[in-house]
């Protein structure tokens, strides 16, 4: 039990939904959904910046088919819902938290119990799309929920980080291809220390170039974790398709991801949800009220540079680097636009953008015929109040209802 394989472990999530499917309703990716549905909602958010009322959007299958105003019954009357693109979180870490402290012959049952809970809790929040960043047991839970054994978002995965030390560019490209072999959706490289740490970095630009230029030769997209502004402009220069966090980021550094088109995922919840968990946070391990004190110190400096971000144009994807308050996903556009950011661009950064980002962007995070129908609802208008985004009544992935 302790040295499970992929295909064990996706047969341990087959036999947790079966017993999920005997108690729940409503809500079994088992369930059989008719070929043809149609959604009418008081207003949909198109996830490219328009805004439609009282629409009846039409599915077949997995794909959006039509979208018209037109009276007459419907399958799914959401009322003065509004309908908006399955969300997408480009940063998470779904296997945070998944640990066990039962007996070592009980722990791998009751990890694959808590990471089917994480999964479960994201997808019951709306975001029909996510990208962890990243652990190698991710690739069994992304084939199963691929296949429809098990409930939960769609998944892409890293499968594991590079911390380039001293590793030579020939090691770096060999560790690239060996994550690609193994199935990984995208490369993640951690260009500085973990943490806000403003101190330089100490990654190498030949180190950096030599991984996200051996990822591109491979087709995947490579996304850096940087925190300083030498890391920030190294990874830009060495071809990073994403910067991660920028805890650190200063005029120069968002000048060069400006220029360069480079995306920006500030992660601006992070701090605020660890604030707002301090006191079970501190109570598991009382030496996080250090980290406490220092996101208490760094969160303003987020929100300037957040600012001076958004007055650059920085296209900035919407990821929260959730790692265990799964299902708190949307505290990160809420977060956004306390930061200074319009609702419709911080929706956009959670749909369309996020799309685009992954290289989903024809068939992902728009609400228009062709596309997948990832279509959430939520109660009122979140382009009045973006804290409704907390409050969703309907969740739908690839036409599959999952919560109504």
């Amino acid at each position: 039990m302790l040295a499970l394989t992929a295909r064990l472990q996706v047969a341990l999530l087959v036999a947790l939904l079966a017993i999920e499917c005997v108690i729940a309703t409503g809500v079994c990716v088992l369930a059989q959904t008719p070929a043809t549905i149609s959604i009418r909602a008081a207003r949909v958010l198109d996830g490219r910046g328009g805004a439609l009322e009282n629409v009846v959007i039409e599915i077949s299958g997995s794909k959006i088919t039509k979208i018209e105003r037109r009276s007459g019954p419907v399958t799914y009357e959401l009322g003065n819902a509004t309908a908006l693109p399955g969300l997408i979180d480009v940063h998470v870490h779904m296997l945070a938290g998944a640990t066990s402290n039962r007996p070592a012959e009980l722990q791998a049952s009751e990890q694959l119990e808590l990471r089917q809970e994480n999964l479960r809790n994201t997808l019951m929040a709306g975001f029909t799309t996510v990208q962890s960043l990243g652990d190698p047991p991710e690739r069994a839970l992304r084939d199963a929920i691929a296949a429809g054994f098990i409930m939960g978002p769609r998944l892409l995965t890293s499968l594991d980080q590079i911390h380039p030390g001293n590793q030579s560019p020939d090691e770096l490209w060999a560790t690239v291809r060996k994550l690609k072999s193994d199935g990984a959706d995208v490369i993640k490289l951690y260009g500085s220390q973990s943490g806000n740490v403003c101190v330089p970095s100490n990654v190498s630009l030949e180190q950096m170039a030599a991984v996200c230029g051996e990822a591109r030769l491979q087709g995947l997209r490579c996304v850096v974790h940087a925190h300083p502004p030498n890391a920030i402009i190294n990874a830009v220069k060495a071809g990073a398709t994403e910067i991660e966090h920028g805890g650190c980021v200063d005029d120069d550094s968002i000048k060069a991801m400006a220029e360069a088109g480079v995306l920006f995922d500030p992660t601006m919840s992070v701090a605020p949800i660890a604030l707002e968990h301090r006191e079970e946070l501190i109570r598991r391990d009382p030496s996080y009220a250090a980290r406490i004190a220092q996101l208490e110190e760094v969160m303003p400096k987020k929100n300037i540079a957040f600012r001076k971000a958004l007055a650059a144009g920085l296209r900035m994807p919407n990821g929260s680097d959730i790692g265990r308050e799964h299902g708190e996903n949307a505290s990160e556009i809420i977060v956004r636009v306390a930061a200074g950011q319009e609702p419709t661009d911080a929706i956009m950064g959670a749909t369309s953008l996020a799309a685009e980002s992954l290289g989903l962007g024809k068939s992902l995070g728009v609400i228009a015929p062709g596309y997948e129908a990832d279509i959430i609802g939520v109660a009122g208008n979140p382009l009045t109040d973006v804290s409704t985004l907390r409050n969703v009544k309907f969740v739908m992935k690839g036409g599959q209802i999952f919560k109504h």
